[in-house]
């Protein structure tokens, strides 16, 4: 349970409601399964969560090592993430100033409470080996999927009059617009010539590709926010 009680002191910058406690619940469970003799080894485990933002996460995972060698190592992991939704994807009100026409004109970040977790399925692979006695090498791939990333949509421009003079507002709405995928590698060799001195270095390679999501493309009508915190747009 975690308590908030937001005083505004800027007027360009405000929480609705500006009261509210959070209620964050988690618990994880994990078990390893050798089998093969211990040549093999599975990792079940999952996180589980829920709060009050968006109720009931699940975030499993499972990772598969076989130990071909004493020398010599292979692993693959498959697991689900996500970020939960905060006040600032829900409650924020941040106004600036964008430009002066016939009338002056501003942007206003808008949280949004239909705002869902962030979620990641990531898999990876890769492997160890002890190439002389005093130097390793490891390998690792991997893919990430995203879904439902932090992402502003444009909405219907309004007037306020209050407080004057009399301005447009340009709405930007948290959503989960944008979707993707990163894939990539790493190398790390670790060299210890002596024992008391160790070299470690790493290389690492990664390519991005987002885009945004074609039904989220139509922001959200700007009449009315959720009632059951009581503030209008």
């Amino acid at each position: 349970m975690s308590p908030s009680n937001i005083v505004q002191i800027v007027p360009t910058l405000d929480f609705q409601p500006r009261a509210l406690t959070d209620h964050i619940y988690s618990a994880f469970v994990q078990d390893e399964i050798p089998f093969f003799n211990r040549q093999f080894s599975l990792t079940l485990g999952s996180k589980f969560g829920h709060n009050n933002y968006n109720g009931f996460d699940v975030q499993p995972s499972a990772r598969l090592l076989w130990n071909r060698t004493p020398r010599q190592s292979f692993w693959a992991s498959v697991a689900r993430a996500v970020r939960t939704p905060s006040r600032i994807d829900e409650d924020l009100q941040l106004t600036d100033y964008a430009a002066t026409t016939n009338q002056p004109v501003f942007y206003r970040i808008e949280g949004n409470h239909q705002f869902r977790s962030e979620k990641l399925i990531a898999y990876e692979t890769g492997f160890r080996t002890l190439v002389t006695p005093s130097f390793y090498l490891d390998l690792a791939v991997f893919y990430n999927n995203y879904h439902d990333v932090y992402s502003f949509q444009v909405g219907t421009p309004f007037v306020e009059n209050t407080p004057p003079p009399v301005h447009t507002v340009i709405p930007l709405l948290t959503s989960n617009g944008i979707r993707g995928t990163t894939k990539g590698f790493e190398v790390t060799p670790d060299w210890k010539p002596t024992s008391w001195w160790e070299l470690k270095t790493s290389y690492s390679h990664l390519e991005m590709s987002m885009k945004m999501v074609r039904e989220a493309m139509t922001p959200p009508s700007t009449g009315m926010r959720d009632q059951a915190h009581g503030t209008k747009w």
